[in-house]
């Protein structure tokens, strides 16, 4: 249930998903220290959804800070107005200049597109006597490729406001959207999944590092933005994004095999009992 420690102050509810992307992001040890509680603390708060005094504060005041940063970031690179109202122009220039790189972008894929297929309507359409042998079976792989191309026409491509979001569930016609990083796309959602439902932190861990790695490219490589964002980031924001994420990458790779070898120890301490199910 939602409630407010006092007028106008985040709500639980709030303060809860910021926990959330939080520990996401940056893992329960590290989102304790940006906090400035006891990792302990943190997951207890993530794990009961119960948030104290002391969580509440502590949010807070990150929240806050968060926000600040924000609008100084924005304040940085927002235009100066010159004498002729330049700032206003200057405003809408890049995001103008963005779209237009799309819209052409995508002409040109409409056209080489358009040309296929008129090229294999083409050839349907003058039937098998303006050629034999060769040509009839050219015609025919032709034909193949014309139905090929009108199916996945027939798929409609999904309506998005920002085609560079990446969906943390999957869509039909998504391909068309993503183009070369489809795959990948899918392999993140796996990844996902994975560490979402890890119940040991050696398989979290793993998940955890797959997930990153598929990050960099889909961020660094294909320009996308992964969730929970639910707008593009900027040039600014997408490096500072790419340098957590190798940061995070670089820690994870020598907790890895700390945390494997607890993992080992704890279940020759039990016996076996523990650990069993989430071990590959």
């Amino acid at each position: 249930m939602s409630r407010r420690g006092r007028e106008g102050a985040p709500s639980d509810d709030v303060l809860l998903r910021a926990l959330d992307l939080l520990v996401e992001r940056d893992g329960i040890v590290e989102a304790g220290e940006r906090l400035g509680v006891n990792y302990r603390t943190a997951a207890k708060c993530l794990e009961e959804r119960h948030v104290s005094r002391r969580m509440r504060q502590a949010l807070e005041k990150y929240l806050r800070e968060q926000t600040e940063q924000e609008e100084l970031e924005d304040q940085a690179t927002a235009p100066v107005p010159d004498e002729q109202g330049g700032g206003e122009e200057a405003l809408l220039q890049e995001p103008a200049e963005e779209w237009r790189r799309a819209v052409d972008k995508l002409g040109v894929e409409l056209a080489s597109l358009r040309e296929r297929v008129e090229a294999v309507e083409g050839r349907v359409s003058r039937g098998p006597d303006d050629g034999g042998g060769e040509g009839d079976v050219d015609d025919a792989h032709e034909v193949d490729a014309g139905h090929a191309v009108e199916q996945q026409r027939s798929v409609p491509v999904p309506r998005r406001v920002f085609p560079e979001l990446v969906t943390e569930h999957p869509e039909p016609g998504e391909e068309q959207v993503y183009g070369a990083a489809a795959e990948e796309v899918v392999q993140w959602r796996e990844a996902w999944a994975d560490r979402k439902q890890a119940r040991y932190t050696l398989d979290w861990l793993r998940g955890e590092g797959r997930r990153l790695e598929l990050e960099l490219r889909l961020i660094g490589v294909f320009g996308l933005t992964p969730p929970p964002a639910d707008a593009p980031w900027g040039e600014r924001r997408r490096e500072r994004e790419l340098d957590w994420r190798r940061r995070a990458l670089r820690r994870l790779r020598w907790q890895l095999p700390l945390t494997w070898c607890l993992h080992w120890l704890l279940r020759g301490l039990t016996l076996g009992r523990w650990g069993g199910t989430g071990e590959h």
